[in-house]
């Protein structure tokens, strides 16, 4: 068997890139939208520069990566359809310590946040008629006020099937309002 052994792995030309393209851990600062849904203790001793006791796995690295090609590939086609289109759209907030990005800003005026969900818990997600996580509509309308926009787009993308749920989000919803203050 030993003859079997492979002289080159894709999986691990795959491993090794992504875990390249994360480099050293910037230091955390401010207050970030897109960790909302995370464990706030995590996120206070990120701040404080503790390193977490578990690094991300290949496999996870691996699902956030599949989560910025399929970002990167909507945002190509929105572009070639909107008359004006930001990507990565910068977020500071100082009064409340918060920075961050929102996924993007089409035609100066609607608020984006791109995700991607495995087909299984997207179609569940839909049959279900159950909304998006509340955590994604805070990440959301924390850019929306921030960029001073009145409304936003929650766009969720199944992985297998290219399917798109879109959730639009105001400015004045006050659940998400009080949850996200």
């Amino acid at each position: 068997m030993e003859d079997l052994k492979p002289l080159f792995s894709v999986q691990n030309a795959i491993d090794k890139s992504i875990a390249e393209e994360q480099g050293e851990r910037r230091k955390v600062t401010s207050w970030q939208p897109s960790r909302i849904g995370s464990c706030r203790t995590g996120m206070y001793l990120e701040r404080m520069g503790v390193e977490p006791d578990t690094p991300f796995d290949a496999r996870t690295l691996r699902v956030f990566q599949v989560g910025k090609i399929f970002e990167g590939w909507v945002s190509d086609l929105i572009k070639k359809q909107s008359t004006s289109y930001q990507t990565q759209v910068r977020l500071e907030w100082p009064e409340w310590d918060v920075t961050g990005y929102a996924d993007a800003l089409v035609n100066d005026e609607l608020v984006y946040e791109f995700k991607s969900k495995h087909s299984k818990s997207f179609w569940y997600m839909v049959n279900k008629g159950e909304g998006p996580n509340e955590n994604n509509l805070i990440q959301l309308w924390l850019g929306i006020k921030i960029l001073g926009k009145k409304e936003g787009r929650l766009a969720i993308i199944s992985k297998d099937d290219l399917t798109i749920a879109e959730f639009v989000l105001y400015l004045e919803n006050e659940r998400i309002s009080e949850a996200a203050m």
